[in-house]
């Protein structure tokens, strides 16, 4: 339902600078996505604004700020016209 997608991405607690929701990862730059985050890095990113989603996966990273920043810096700016 609608009430359940807002309550489980809206932040909960954080780890480190990092807002958490219910097994989501609310927009930490006070944008309106949010991300589900797997074991190695694989990605879901909501983006409601845009009415879009990006899913990445990769063979391993431990880094998955990287691969966030590569959807919202790189990948969504690509579809900003259409």
């Amino acid at each position: 339902s609608q009430q359940w997608i807002t309550e489980s991405t809206r932040p909960h607690s954080h780890w480190d600078d990092l807002p958490y929701g219910y097994l989501w990862w609310p927009a930490s730059d006070g944008g309106k996505g949010y991300a589900a985050i797997g074991g190695g890095g694989n990605i879901i990113f909501v983006d409601p604004e845009r009415n879009m989603v990006v899913a990445t996966t990769v063979r391993f990273s431990m880094r998955p700020r990287i691969l966030l920043e590569l959807i919202t810096k790189r990948i969504i700016p690509l579809f900003e016209n259409y």
